[in-house]
């Protein structure tokens, strides 16, 4: 029993000395090495470039084959990431030069909105050339024209449509006259 003892002894002061849990020590890890990125095609001058064409309302297909730098996919991703861009303007009569940061997304929503002011814009001064020339009818069907075009939504012609619901069955003479009246209304 002695004997039992001395090896149960021996054997916990074994297990005293080992470390319990047997990870591996880690080496400690080289400082990451930061990635080599290549410069952003999106610089300033390209930002001012499809402000442009976004104000002449370009579609962003045709403004990539235009610029010829840019990808359909890139203009999509940094439109989609709202993508910071710094340019500059020249604000007021002054033509003083203002340097901001601006999203893409944002730029191309402003300058389709600055779009719409200068045709309306345009728009009130042809009314008031017309005005005074006596051509009121001319200059108002051009402009009308050029707006139900560029901004259909907002400016298209739209057409109502009476529906007419019956509880009953309709008889053919029903139907013809609801045909006629339908055809007169889209046909002049």
């Amino acid at each position: 029993m002695a004997k039992r003892k001395a090896k149960t002894k021996k054997a916990k002061a074994k297990k005293a000395a080992k470390p319990k849990s047997k990870k591996k020590k880690q080496k400690a890890k080289p400082p990451a090495k930061e990635k080599a990125t290549r410069p952003s095609t999106l610089t300033p001058q390209v930002a001012m470039q499809c402000a442009q064409m976004w104000r002449l309302k370009i579609s962003d297909i045709e403004i990539c084959d235009i610029i010829g730098t840019i990808t359909k996919p890139q203009l999509e991703g940094w439109l989609k990431r709202n993508t910071k861009v710094k340019i500059t303007l020249l604000v007021g009569e002054k033509k003083t030069p203002v340097t901001e940061e601006i999203g893409l997304r944002l730029l191309r929503t402003r300058e389709r909105a600055r779009l719409k002011r200068d045709y309306l814009q345009k728009l009130d001064d042809i009314i008031d050339a017309a005005r005074k020339a006596g051509r009121f009818k001319a200059a108002i069907t051009a402009i009308a024209f050029i707006l139900e075009r560029r901004f259909p939504k907002e400016f298209g012609s739209r057409q109502a449509l009476d529906i007419i619901l019956a509880e009953t069955a309709m008889t053919d003479d029903e139907a013809e006259a609801i045909r006629k009246e339908l055809k007169s209304r889209f046909s002049g």
